[in-house]
């Protein structure tokens, strides 16, 4: 594999994250979450509560990243990734929206609770 393939490979999946931080900023999210559930490669590693501050470091595909709960929000405070585009993601505490490591194959996903959901199951603008 050459540095262009790998500069194409990397550029592709940038792009990809990007437009998950656009498209779920566009379609906003459902109130305040209550918890957070963090996924590696599609499998459910760790629950946690939203009002409970902690700090932990996931193991993904080819690295890890480290998980910060805090003031009722969670955010991805670093990651060995090569864009660290989850780490500029910032925080958030909204149900329904999520954190994504793509190299590492770490989602963060902020769970809300049956009440908190607006019955809408999609926007279309």
């Amino acid at each position: 594999m050459t540095i262009w393939d790998k500069l194409l490979i990397t550029t592709v999946l940038a792009a990809v994250a990007a437009s998950f931080f656009i498209v779920g900023a566009a379609l906003g999210g459902t109130g305040p979450g209550e918890s957070i559930i963090v996924k590696v490669d599609g499998v459910v590693a760790k629950r946690l509560p939203l009002g409970e501050p902690t700090t932990l470091t996931i193991k993904g595909r080819s690295g890890s990243c480290r998980i910060q709960v805090a003031n009722g929000a969670v955010s991805m405070v670093s990651s060995d990734c090569p864009n660290g585009l989850c780490v500029a993601a910032g925080s958030t505490n909204e149900a329904g929206k999520a954190i994504v490591c793509l190299p590492h194959r770490i989602v963060v996903e902020v769970i809300g609770t049956a009440s908190s959901s607006n019955g809408v199951d999609a926007v279309v603008r």
